[in-house]
């Protein structure tokens, strides 16, 4: 039995597959187990990352293939279950890590038996890997990340103020994800797993350790899925699920008042997918809910009266905050 269970899940991506990899075999930690794990890629490319796990021909590193697609929850569940080692990290296939990434977290954790989970911080590369300077500056900026000096911190209140954690960013306790079993059960699809594991953890007072030395690569890239799922800016599914996740939950504090914040930024944002489909109805219905989770946001009561009036709103209509999801 290996320290870390590693999941990599691939779809249809080759060739950042392929980097995600070896960005795992280059770490100076090396006692991993890695599952790369396919969600029913289209055979030819399924075939292309089977050879080159079978050419690699090392025993810490398997490949499986899912016939029938899982998407982001299913395939999390899948992965975690097939942890059997003291730690557990899943690294998205268009991402990548740099050499002492595992090292400098697993010490960490070793070091502090309180501690659910150690995230890094992160840098911005584009479609080739090339790193950016200034993305990773307005990324940062864009997520509160620049907002937070290393050290322990409960996890729940900067989930929710800002967007603190990444999945493919951070290396779990496998004990910690046991005893909040990972995500809300009846989740499905690839809308806000991240979130959800993380409020999960979060709600049960689990304590993180902030590493902000940028030790992972975030690719942001046109074949990311929070571009490919969106049909003219806004996701509704994905603001389905987030909303599902924050409306069955209650916090105290300072926790609830960033709850009920960005519960009516979701509210707000599917309003608005209800006027693109022209369902007026659900519309009003989303607004009302939007301004009786947030009362004394004047902008929710200007939205409300500008959707009155289709030609004055659709100029008007902006994206609220809501917590930036993983793609």
């Amino acid at each position: 039995m290996a320290t870390v269970g590693i999941g990599l899940p691939t779809r249809n991506r080759v060739e950042y597959v392929k980097e995600a990899l070896a960005s795992i075999r280059g770490q100076t930690f090396s006692d991993f187990l890695v599952l790369v794990s396919d969600d029913a890629s289209e055979p030819s490319m399924a075939e292309l990352v089977r050879d080159h796990v079978r050419v690699l021909d090392d025993p810490r590193v398997s490949y499986c293939y899912h016939e029938q697609q899982l998407q982001e929850y299913d395939h999390g569940r899948f992965l975690f279950a097939r942890c059997a080692e003291r730690f557990f990290a899943i690294l998205h296939d268009d991402d990548r890590w740099d050499a002492t990434f595992l090292d400098r977290a697993v010490a960490i954790l070793r070091a502090d038996r309180s501690l659910a989970c150690v995230t890094t911080g992160q840098y911005v590369i584009d479609g080739t890997g090339t790193q950016s300077e200034a993305m990773t500056r307005a990324y940062m900026r864009r997520m509160g990340r620049d907002r937070y000096l290393e050290g322990r911190l409960r996890i729940l209140e900067p989930l929710l103020r800002d967007s603190l954690f990444g999945l493919s960013s951070t290396v779990f306790r496998t004990a910690a994800l046991q005893r909040s079993s990972l995500v809300d059960p009846d989740c499905h699809g690839n809308a806000v797993f991240d979130i959800n594991l993380f409020l999960r953890l979060g709600e049960r007072g689990e304590v993180a350790y902030y590493l902000p030395e940028a030790l992972a690569a975030y690719r942001i890239h046109d074949d990311r899925l929070s571009i490919t799922e969106e049909r003219e800016g806004f996701n509704p599914r994905l603001l389905e699920t987030l909303i599902a996740i924050l409306e069955r939950r209650q916090f105290a504090g300072t926790a609830e008042r960033e709850r009920r914040r960005q519960l009516s930024a979701a509210y707000h944002n599917y309003a608005i997918t209800c006027h693109l489909r022209h369902d007026f109805a659900r519309m009003y219905q989303y607004m009302w809910k939007c301004i009786r989770t947030s009362p004394r946001c004047w902008r929710n009561w200007v939205y409300l009266i500008l959707a009155a009036f289709p030609f004055l709103i659709r100029p008007a209509m902006r994206l609220r905050g809501v917590p930036v999801v993983r793609h």
